[in-house]
């Protein structure tokens, strides 16, 4: 009889706190990025977001780095307030937006990729190969990845 209540009184508190603990977990995971819910990563929080699908909005403030990942393209990335966005494209036709950031690199191997800049210390778009378009802005160091001949722009 002894043996049954020491084993209940272990498993007891080994339930409780299994519970707590999956508990905890699905609390704190973000929703994940997609069409209908857009991401935002804010200082000092540094991001990794990955678009599942296409289509997504992804914001990126404050001095911080933020990495976001768009499979599916047709993403729209903003940068802003002395943030670092490094953002990957392979799906295409993204457009990232650049306001006062520190870094704008877009990586567009789908194509059609814009990125516009104002006010943005670097801002580029690399591995594109045809119809990018970078709008500087004023960056410091401003520069794309393809010319004129596959349908890119580069305007100062």
């Amino acid at each position: 009889m002894k043996s049954g209540i020491v084993i209940r009184s272990l498993i007891a508190p080994l339930a409780v706190f299994a519970f707590v603990s999956a508990s905890a977990c699905s609390e704190d995971s973000a929703p994940e990025c997609n069409k209908t819910n857009a991401c935002t990563c804010v200082a000092p929080s540094a991001c990794s977001e990955t678009c599942v699908g296409d289509g997504c909005q992804l914001t990126c403030r404050g001095a911080t780095t933020c990495n976001f990942d768009c499979p599916g393209g047709n993403c729209f990335f903003r940068c802003e307030n002395n943030a670092t966005c490094n953002a990957t494209c392979a799906g295409g036709k993204c457009t990232m937006e650049c306001v006062s950031a520190k870094a704008c690199n877009l990586e567009c191997t789908g194509n059609g990729c814009k990125t516009n800049c104002d006010r943005t210390e670097t801002c580029q778009v690399n591995r594109c190969e045809e119809r990018c378009g970078v709008v500087c802005g004023g960056a410091q160091t401003c520069k794309g990845s393809c010319g004129a001949d596959r349908s890119c722009t580069l305007k100062p």
